[in-house]
């Protein structure tokens, strides 16, 4: 059997009501990066591909990077709290503990190092 448009809520008795149109194609994922800004690495990038990403300097301060089905986050790990170093911030805020979501364009301290996150198509 063959039905055209418009036939098939009259093949089923009317009771299909409107034929509703196919959803949208799913938007393409987008992968983070993070780029050193400071120091003699300046312009080093490393792509979040993986769903934990470990940044910083053992002993000193380490980040991790998880990549979740909302967008990317950013939690302090280990490291010094009371010492040379700050604490880990994102735009001047303390990530302390808890987990922070990273937008396009926000500033990452760490370790002594900045770090800058972006987005692009994978």
């Amino acid at each position: 059997m063959i039905l055209r448009p418009g036939q098939i809520a009259a093949a089923a008795g009317g009771t299909l009501g409107s034929v509703t149109a196919a959803p949208p194609p799913a938007e393409k994922p987008q992968v983070g990066t993070l780029t050193l800004t400071t120091g003699p690495n300046a312009g080093k990038q490393l792509q979040l591909t993986k769903a934990l990403t470990t940044v910083g300097r053992p002993g000193v301060q380490v980040a991790a990077v998880t990549r979740r089905p909302d967008g990317y986050y950013i939690v302090h790990v280990s490291g010094q709290r009371n010492g040379d170093q700050p604490p880990p911030s994102v735009n001047g805020e303390s990530i302390s503990g808890h987990a922070r979501q990273l937008s396009p364009g926000d500033e990452i301290k760490l370790a002594g190092a900045t770090l800058t996150f972006s987005l692009a198509d994978a």
